[in-house]
């Protein structure tokens, strides 16, 4: 792997806490370990043949894709890659290695970046990872890049991060998609998502895979056992079990998205969060928003709702049948939509929410 590559780094594992901490609520390591699946993973399938540009077809993303590394601060250097050409840019923190959203790059450019601890991003010990470095990573991304305003996509958890950076620097975003995003408050949805994810849970899989781990298959095959980690889990985060053909498992290969060093990477970034509320601030915010939520999601429905409830600037897009991954369960119904959207308008479909 070239050091620069988006989703591909080298580094030495020197300060780098390595040791296996087991969180001692089992309900918090299920949960870092979830979310650690549903965020590290992208579409295998390639792009489409370029179409229309009205279907969100990347017809203007001909221009080879750049790629490099960001230096946030002493230390921590982040991997971008931008694809597309045009005047506007959609910036997109990106905690997977491919490029799963080139089909926005339709006379814009898209700018994803893989988080700071993540992927092709440099490693950092656990005291460095927190949301308010989340968020200023964002805007010294903005800054290199020399972006006076930019349009933002979130995904999961980034789509909450992103809908904060948007109510802190209203100035500075031109329009947000939340693509289904974490919750603005974290009492009571976060215990609910993790029910849900306990209830779809394959018990039996979970459990021989618990066996292999203790009997030490993989005690010298990090990048395995996290591909096995992610078959056995990632079946709960798709409406159809067979869409999980379509994820891709590659960003295992890389330190940063291995078991021992996610867990410890969740970890700190909940432990910094606190219990948050946005509610109030989302129903002041004037940038329009464009809320995506699968209809089978774990992340419950009401949370997409509350971003969305009494602001006249901002729309929830509900498609059926999907959950966690609409880009790849339903790309024909997302990246139209999302696509509009982007140029100007609201889709067919997307609906202001009353209180």
């Amino acid at each position: 792997m070239t050091r620069g590559e988006f989703g591909a780094s080298e580094w030495s594992n020197s300060g780098i806490l390595l040791s296996y901490q087991r969180a001692s609520d089992v309900k918090r390591l299920l949960l870092f370990t979830l979310l650690a699946v549903g965020c590290a993973t992208g579409t295998t399938t390639p792009a489409p043949e370029p179409a229309s540009p009205s279907s969100g077809s990347p017809s203007a993303s001909t221009a080879a894709p750049t790629q490099g590394l960001v230096a946030i601060e002493p230390g921590v250097q982040l991997a971008y890659r931008i694809v597309g050409s045009g005047r506007d840019v959609l910036v997109v923190p990106w905690p997977s290695g491919g490029g799963g959203l080139d089909r926005l790059a339709n006379g814009r450019r898209v700018l994803y970046y893989n988080p700071r601890g993540r992927l092709g991003s440099d490693a950092v010990v656990p005291s460095r990872v927190s949301f308010e470095n989340e968020l200023s990573d964002l805007e010294a991304v903005r800054r290199h890049f020399g972006l006076e305003r930019m349009m933002l996509l979130g995904w999961s958890h980034y789509g909450m991060m992103t809908a904060v950076y948007t109510i802190r620097h209203p100035d500075r975003v031109a329009r947000l998609v939340q693509m289904t995003p974490g919750t603005p408050r974290r009492t009571p949805y976060l215990d609910e998502g993790m029910k849900t994810m306990s209830a779809r849970a394959d018990a039996a899989a979970r459990a021989k895979l618990e066996a292999r781990k203790k009997a030490g298959e993989f005690a010298n095959d990090a990048e395995a056992l996290c591909r096995e980690n992610r078959r056995v889990s990632l079946a709960a985060f798709v409406a159809d079990p067979a869409d999980v053909a379509k994820i891709e498992l590659d960003s295992c290969r890389f330190f940063n998205e291995q078991e021992t060093n996610q867990n410890l990477w969740w970890g700190a970034l909940f432990g910094s969060m606190g219990d948050w509320d946005y509610r109030r601030e989302a129903r002041a915010l004037t940038v329009p928003r464009l809320i995506v939520h699968g209809e089978k999601d774990f992340i419950p429905l009401g949370g997409s709702r509350e971003w969305a409830a009494g602001n006249a600037n901002a729309r929830l897009f509900l498609i059926p049948d999907v959950g966690h991954f609409p880009h790849i369960e339903e790309p024909e119904v997302f990246f139209p939509a999302v696509e509009r959207f982007l140029s100007g308008e609201w889709p067919e479909g997307a609906v202001p929410v009353s209180d």
